[in-house]
Parts: C-alpha cells; structure tokens; sequence
C-alpha cells in the first residue's frame, strides 16, 4: 500500500471480499497479470466488434437479446481486465474491482442464456422458465457479492449452477426448427466453459492457470456466438 494507511473503501471491501472467502489474488506475479489481462482484454475488442457487427444484422425483434448478450459478455471481459491492471498497479482498489469482476461473471452466464431461451425457444415454456431463473439467480449472487450482512454462497458455488441450467435446453432445442448445429455449438461452448472452471478453481497448480482459465471462456463464449449467429440469427 506505499507505506499509507489503508482507505476506509480499502478496508470495507477487503472485509466484504474476505466474508464470502475471496481475496485479491495478490500472489499472481507481474508476467502472470499481464497475461491476465491480455487474455480478457484482447476478447474485450473483439467482443465490442461483434455485438456491433450481430446487432447491426439482426432483425428489430431480436436485437434487444442480442444487445443483452453482446453488451453481458463484453461487461466481463472489461471488468476483468480492469480488476487485473488494478492488481498488477499493486492498487488500493483491488478488492473493489475483484468484487466487479465477481459480479460482471453473473451477468456473463445469465447473457450466454439469453439467446437460446428469447430467440431459438421464445415460444417454449422451458426457455422462458430458465430465462428468469438464471436472470434472478445472477441477482441474488450479485447481491451476495456486494452486501455483507446477506447469508454468504461462494460465486464458485453458483457459477455451476447457472451453468448447469443448460442442460434443460438441450431436449427443448432438439424438438425445436432450430439447425442441430445450434445445439452442436452450444454444447462445445459448454465443454470449454466446463474446463475453464476446472482451470479456475486449479489455478494454483497450474502454470499460468488464471490466464488459461480467461482463455477459455473466451473460447467458449465466441464458440456460442458462432453458433448463435449462424444458426439460430441466420439459418446456415
């Protein structure tokens, strides 16, 4: 901290952080943050470009899940670049940011849902049912986040929960006119996503295992655009 005494939002946030057992990660070496940063940093541009290339193209009815889910995965990609710059600038405001970072993951996975369960199942009651589910499911883990006093649930635990929803929409997609691609698509995103929270929670024993971690969601993420774009936007 440069020899100053801690902040008062300093020490707020590192106790919030620390009551849902989180903290920020300050053993990641300066190559290691670096390569953090430029893992989610790099997806962040190319994200920026293809919500405005995908809105641009689709039709007025489907722009606004396009919107949700452009504007949801790039809001992780930044926030997770920022809270990465803020550690490796050995910031005051890094237990703030990790908190964002936390938070900006929810909203990640509830915008990954949003294309499958608006557009490619509008008319089924399972898509709508897991649309709002997992949408109030990142409330509440946004709010464990942020509120001390609530009953604490480690984001760990509800990262794969979210997740898991998924496999609701597989039989739903498969009685659909969605292309079989789609579903296709959709499940190796899941698989990338799945091995990435692996990389996550082992980071430790891993080389670099942060930036393999933002590596792979990256990949999963542009996995489902691609599906989504091609197959449930257009029809290819």
């Amino acid at each position: 901290m440069n020899g100053k005494k801690p902040s008062a939002m300093y020490s707020q946030t590192c106790a919030m952080c620390q009551a849902f057992g989180s903290n920020d990660k300050s053993e990641y070496t300066w190559n290691e943050q670096f390569a953090n940063i430029v893992s989610h940093a790099v997806p962040a541009i190319i994200s920026i470009l293809l919500t405005l290339h995908t809105y641009n193209q689709a039709a007025p009815q489907e722009s606004t899940y396009v919107l949700i889910y452009g504007v949801g995965i790039t809001i992780c990609f930044i926030c997770s670049s920022i809270y990465h710059v803020a550690g490796i600038m050995k910031s005051e405001w890094v237990p703030f940011f990790l908190m964002f970072d936390y938070s900006a993951i929810f909203v990640n996975i509830a915008a990954s849902f949003t294309p499958w369960t608006k557009m490619a199942l509008a008319e089924h009651v399972v898509g709508t049912l897991v649309f709002y589910v997992v949408w109030l499911m990142a409330a509440f883990g946004i709010y464990n986040v942020f509120f001390k006093h609530f009953p604490k649930t480690k984001p760990e635990t509800l990262y794969p929960v979210m997740v898991s929803f998924s496999l609701l929409l597989i039989y739903p997609l498969y009685l659909s006119d969605i292309n079989y691609q789609a579903i296709a698509w959709m499940a190796v995103g899941l698989f990338w996503f799945i091995v990435g929270f692996v990389c996550f929670v082992k980071e430790k024993k891993i080389s670099y295992g942060h930036a393999l971690f933002h590596t792979l969601v990256a990949v999963g993420n542009f996995t489902h655009w691609y599906g989504i774009y091609n197959h449930v936007i257009y029809d290819n």
